[in-house]
């Protein structure tokens, strides 16, 4: 038989706590507890969180690379946006594609200069997928 004294609700966690127990949930799950509360959304946009996320997916992470890149959520975000749009193979505003014409083969290795490797003409700082 519960008690009122033995349970505990989500308002009486402390924000450590919180933080704790956010460390476990995927990418999707903490943006929705973010939008719960004032304090779960403070817990969700902690530099703790969203660099272990990065770590997690990503062997190298380096925030600095991408200008204008301030927190950890927002490299996460923007990464994760580019990968996804890499995979459909289209040029967009992030990156450019590069394909060998003519090539019948397999394809064993590719290059991928980063943002601060590569300049256009246009004076635009871009990704380049090479293969």
């Amino acid at each position: 038989v519960r008690t009122p004294e033995s349970t505990m609700s989500a308002e009486s966690l402390s924000l450590d706590c919180i933080i704790h127990l956010f460390s476990y949930l995927e990418v999707p799950d903490l943006l929705r507890a973010a939008q719960v509360n004032k304090a779960w959304n403070e817990a969700a946009e902690t530099t703790f969180l969203w660099r272990n996320m990065c770590l997690k997916r990503w062997a190298f992470c380096n925030i600095s690379v991408i200008p204008g890149m301030r927190s950890w959520k927002k490299y996460y975000l923007h990464r994760s946006n580019l990968e996804s749009k890499m995979k459909s193979g289209q040029p967009s505003v992030d990156y450019t594609c590069k394909a060998i014409r003519g090539h019948n083969g397999v394809i064993y290795e590719m290059a991928y200069l980063s943002e601060k490797e590569h300049m256009f003409a246009t004076g635009k700082v871009k990704s380049t997928v090479c293969t």
